[in-house]
């Protein structure tokens, strides 16, 4: 799920039973606020009010803030987090710009923002996000696909916001 702001975290997210610990809360806003806008995927707990068919039924949800402008823009005029998949095939190697996304789905009835990349800068980075699920303690944090943020990234920011979290 795709959102345009770190509050919104709190709108997804399911902390109702991090009361006793509270870390898992300070382990999604440490690392939002490190990371964000950028390549990370946090994986915890889904509110009740997030669907299953976003969930797969797991109760669980993936969030991040992208970097792109005009995901961002999107975001922001909707006021609503979106649900979308990546812009590829699986097993295809990630866009970086809307005509590599035509290129892939062309043939699919989808719709297709175009870029114009001397405006917006276009993608930075050519690589897919890293994806960390936090435990339900916030004590453990697990890489379930490294990307562009390592997993040594991800402890220096915790060590550094005195966080006690294995990653």
């Amino acid at each position: 799920v795709h959102i345009y702001n770190i509050s919104q975290i709190d709108e997804i997210f399911d902390f109702s039973n991090d009361i006793e610990y509270k870390q898992a809360r300070e382990v999604a806003i440490a690392l939002a606020n490190q990371f964000w806008p950028g390549p990370l995927t946090l994986i915890y707990k889904a509110k009740a009010i997030i669907p299953d068919s976003v969930t797969a039924g797991t109760g669980f949800v993936g969030i991040r803030l992208p970097k792109h402008p005009i995901a961002r823009q999107l975001l922001e005029i909707t006021g609503l987090p979106i649900a979308a998949p990546s812009a590829n095939r699986f097993g295809h190697v990630s866009p970086t710009s809307s005509s590599h996304v035509y290129e892939d789905l062309k043939n699919e009835n989808v719709y297709i923002l175009q870029d114009n990349i001397d405006i917006s800068g276009g993608c930075t980075i050519g690589i897919e996000s890293t994806v960390a699920k936090i435990s339900s303690t916030g004590d453990r944090l697990s890489i379930l696909r490294c990307g562009a943020i390592t997993s040594i990234d991800l402890a220096d920011s915790l060590l550094v916001n005195n966080i006690n979290c294995i990653v």
